[in-house]
């Protein structure tokens, strides 16, 4: 059943800046063609967290675990003489990835790659020319969009053809973010008859629902769902700049954002903890960041271990986040190279 959420509750009494209860430590994932920047995208349960090492004209996707380090994915040669870009999106615990492939010539293409089978080309819907995958769930359903003559969100199930991730009922769906194990998925529209774009969540069973803004703003967008259905994301006004929210499952919208109002705000990632990882940023500089209801919004350069802050680590950003906390991030180091990194809980 289709139902727009008309009410918007903005929450502010949770959050309280105490000292944090968390320390973590960094792994340095390396960087294999330094000075470009290179990213960790993603961090399953098992500890395997994949991104992509290299320059932005080319690169390749990597798989890393504690047991073997940094590695690439299978079937794919560690060499900047390459025929495409690999970039990573996401991956499970059943260790399938998913990205995409960019060919010197041609066209982006999205990929699921799964262990003892390989990649699979995620075609984009009829009429549209490139797909990029932007979530997975435990299943291997992949999510992204399909571009060409227009935007528009996509889903690729095992087995399946590219599907339409979404309807028309509210507005036009363009992009599909996450997808969690049930098979909601959350993402982006532009409402009908206006320029302003709005988050969502949909499944084919109870199509689309469209989740509220904060109050005097136009534009928003969920960028992540976890599998008790509360979104993350942002929203946004020229006016107003970024912040970061979460949205509960019955619609509410709590604001989990900077409440100094000194640092603008994105949401990429959201555990079934109720954990947030992103990153604020100004005009100076951009900090990886943490947020829950209890602490509120944490730099996380402030909850690095005593070895980290010696090596002179900046976390730039945080992008993913396991169930038990571990984080798949960038960070700075003093030489002013950008690695990829997973932050693990201390004891």
């Amino acid at each position: 059943m289709k139902r727009l959420v008309a009410a918007s509750l903005l929450c502010l009494g949770a959050f309280r800046f105490g000292a944090p209860s968390q320390t973590y430590r960094v792994i340095d994932l390396g960087v294999y063609h330094p000075p470009h920047s290179s990213s960790a995208t993603s961090v399953n349960d098992l500890g395997v967290a994949v991104g992509t090492l290299g320059p932005g004209t080319l690169g390749f996707a990597f798989r890393w675990t504690q047991a073997r380090g940094v590695e690439p994915l299978p079937g794919l040669a560690p060499t900047w003489v390459s025929s495409f870009r690999w970039s990573t999106a996401k991956v499970n615990n059943a260790g399938q990835v998913c990205g995409s492939q960019q060919p010197r010539v041609g066209y982006q293409s999205a990929f699921r790659f799964t262990p003892g089978t390989g990649y699979e080309r995620l075609r984009p819907m009829p009429g549209q020319v490139v797909s990029e995958a932007l979530g997975m769930n435990a299943l291997g359903e992949v999510v992204g969009y399909s571009r060409g003559s227009s935007t528009v969100p996509t889903l690729w199930r095992p087995g399946r053809g590219p599907e339409f991730a979404g309807d028309l009922a509210f507005g036009i769906p363009t992009y599909a973010n996450d997808i969690n194990d049930q098979g909601l998925v959350a993402g982006m529209l532009t409402l009908h008859g206006t320029t302003d774009w709005r988050p969502y969540l949909w499944t084919p069973a109870t199509g689309t629902r469209v989740l509220p803004v904060l109050p005097g703003r136009r534009y928003g967008t969920a960028l992540a769902v976890n599998n008790l259905g509360v979104a993350a994301g942002y929203c946004t006004d020229f006016a107003f700049g970024d912040d970061g929210v979460i949205w509960k499952p019955d619609g509410t919208l709590v604001y989990a954002g900077d409440v100094s109002r000194t640092r603008a705000t994105r949401h990429f990632a959201i555990n079934d903890s109720g954990t947030v990882a992103g990153f604020a940023y100004n005009n100076v500089d951009v900090w990886g960041s943490l947020w829950t209801e209890g602490t509120g919004l944490q730099i996380v350069d402030a909850l690095l271990d005593a070895e980290a802050i010696l090596a002179g680590w900046h976390v730039t950003t945080c992008w993913d986040i396991n169930s038990v906390g571990w984080v798949a991030a960038e960070g700075r180091l003093p030489d002013g190279s950008i690695r990829p990194i997973v932050l693990i809980p201390r004891d």
